[in-house]
């Protein structure tokens, strides 16, 4: 088998891989089913379905397993794996009095726009609930797999059940459009229902040999609590609490303006129906290939920047970009062991290393933006269009709305120029560093949550877009500051930098296809005339940027 067929061949088994296949292609499927449902469905009723009534089963899931998902440890005896399933159950237990807060919680808080609601509204936050209690049961198998490194057992499981509840909910919502509400909650019940018993299941076919290689256990008997003393590992269950106590700050800062807008009714359902969509959009493109690429770039750049293997157990999550508390944990780690086995570099080495990684980040930079030149030359002439296709004429009138669109795909791109620019900053930092880094981002974050209130209260759905755009292009500018300051000279402009013929081919480009939008009535036609002309850009602009494909390439190698 040739270099380059071995090269495929282990791209397509990683499973960074697997988890990028397998969330685009549930993406486009979740895409098609929820344009079906919005032409038939009242919008108030999805912003309801998908933003308060999700943020619910979410949260609930976040603060009961997160904790457990971050903090995995090396076990290596029967009485450690003991300790940890007591450990897990005892968490979990611990979450039942919040789950059991959060019902009651759903049953007194007041909403806005009755009509929307009608008598359909505890009843979905039940099922909801429920669904997030029953997927929690399947929590120790997966936690197990993770330890053994077989966690791809769950990116098969969780597509299979989530395309299977997203198609019975699609299926149950449209034949009772009347009480759809009621029928959203369905489509996450049988989804935790599959993924729980599917876990149990694989388990009980197994032979008790490939139970332990997979699981660490060979009898469902191992998962019941045991009376042993000391009945969990103190220093664990301390870790599992610190990691708790971190992941709820983090959490707020990931959805605050979320949690701003359900609590204190910022913005109306419709337009919480619109951020469900930019949602629906931003997981299947471009971000999951952004995401992905920061994956890919984390891998290299704490590759060229240690002196020993990484483990990839602890790189391949379920996530695409490794969470913070995993990587300070890791980075400790490492450091511990780079105290007795770090090689000296001579001062020639050092100067190659860096700029290794400088040209290979100003390249990821690079990458980036092209793609991002090349979406928005399409998107801007046809975002009416493509609102158009996708959910009918219902809010292409409306400028507000298409006008979000396109500053929410702004907002993804800059984010995934964060993302490169985080991702080197993360595999150079020192533990003390990057502490000090998370806590000014902390107190930014607290800042930040200020701030879009406001923006949101002044400017509506808009506001939210601006105030994020602009945090993250602070985040940027500080990124940059740090690492121009690590190479000692300004060297990143280059990556922002193209050819005039090239921005001109661009803007020509731009004019072509607005223009075209009045020549071809079709709306079909529009779409097919532009998706060929930025073929044909895609194609010219990989003639020119050789040098950044080979660099790619190269990074895919090293990783894989």
């Amino acid at each position: 088998m040739s270099s380059n067929e071995n090269l495929l061949y282990s791209l397509i088994r990683s499973k960074t891989i697997l988890n990028l296949n397998s969330k685009l292609l549930f993406g486009l499927i979740n895409i098609l089913v929820n344009g079906l449902i919005i032409r038939y469905v009242n919008l108030n009723i999805i912003g309801i379905a998908n933003i308060r009534l999700k943020l619910y089963y979410t949260t609930i899931l976040f603060i009961s397993r997160e904790s457990l998902r971050y903090n995995i440890p090396y076990l290596n005896n029967i009485g450690s794996i003991y300790h940890y399933i007591n450990l897990i159950w005892l968490i979990i237990s611990l979450q039942l009095l919040i789950i059991l807060f959060f019902f009651f919680l759903t049953l007194f808080i007041k909403t806005n726009n009755k009509q929307y609601l009608g008598k359909f509204y505890n009843q979905p936050s039940f099922i909801y609930i429920l669904s997030a209690f029953i997927e929690l049961l399947s929590e120790p198998f997966y936690l197990l797999s993770r330890i053994t490194g077989n966690d791809h057992i769950h990116i098969y499981i969780e597509f299979i059940a989530s395309t299977i509840g997203i198609v019975i909910q699609t299926y149950l919502v449209i034949n009772n459009v009347e009480s759809s509400l009621l029928y959203y909650g369905f489509g996450y019940l049988i989804k935790s229902i599959i993924i729980t018993l599917t876990y149990y299941i694989y388990f009980l076919i197994k032979r008790k040999e490939e139970r332990y290689r997979l699981f660490l256990i060979s009898s469902f008997n191992h998962l019941f609590i045991k009376a042993i003393s000391p009945f969990v590992d103190h220093k664990l269950f301390n870790e599992t609490i610190q990691f708790f106590k971190q992941g709820i700050s983090m959490k707020i800062l990931k959805e605050g303006q979320i949690y701003l807008i359900t609590i204190f009714y910022l913005i109306s359902y419709e337009e919480q129906a619109i951020i469900h969509i930019s949602y629906l959009l931003e997981d299947f493109f471009p971000s999951v290939i952004f995401s992905t690429i920061q994956q890919i770039s984390f891998n290299y750049f704490h590759k060229i920047f240690s002196t020993r293997k990484i483990d990839r157990t602890m790189i391949k999550t379920n996530k695409y970009i490794k969470d913070d508390q995993i990587l300070l944990r890791e980075k400790e780690y490492n450091q511990q062991y780079y105290q007795f086995n770090r090689q000296i570099s001579t001062p020639n080495e050092e100067r190659t290393i860096k700029l290794n990684a400088l040209t290979l980040y100003n390249n990821l930079i690079r990458l980036i933006l092209i793609i991002s030149l090349l979406i928005l030359t399409f998107v801007i002439p046809y975002s009416s269009s493509i609102i158009n296709i996708y959910i009918g004429s219902k809010l292409s009138i409306n400028s507000k709305y298409v006008l979000y669109i396109r500053l929410y795909l702004i907002k993804i791109i800059l984010n995934g120029i964060n993302g490169i620019s985080q991702s080197f900053l993360e595999s150079i930092m020192l533990i003390k560093q990057l502490n000090n880094y998370r806590n000014i981002l902390l107190y930014k974050s607290f800042i930040y949550l200020l701030l879009s209130y406001i923006f949101i209260r002044l400017f509506g759905i808009i506001g939210i877009i601006i105030i994020d755009c602009l945090y993250i292009f602070g985040r940027i500018i500080i990124n940059n500051y740090l690492i121009n300051k690590y190479f000692i000279r300004n060297s990143l402009n280059k990556s922002y930098l193209f050819s005039l013929h090239y921005i001109f081919l661009l803007l020509i480009s731009l004019i072509i296809l607005n223009i075209s939008k009045y020549l071809i009535d079709n709306i079909f036609g529009e779409i097919s005339f532009a998706f060929s002309f930025i073929i044909i850009i895609t194609f010219l602009t990989l003639i020119q940027e050789k040098q950044l494909i080979h660099y790619i390439y190269c990074i895919i190698k090293l990783n894989y």
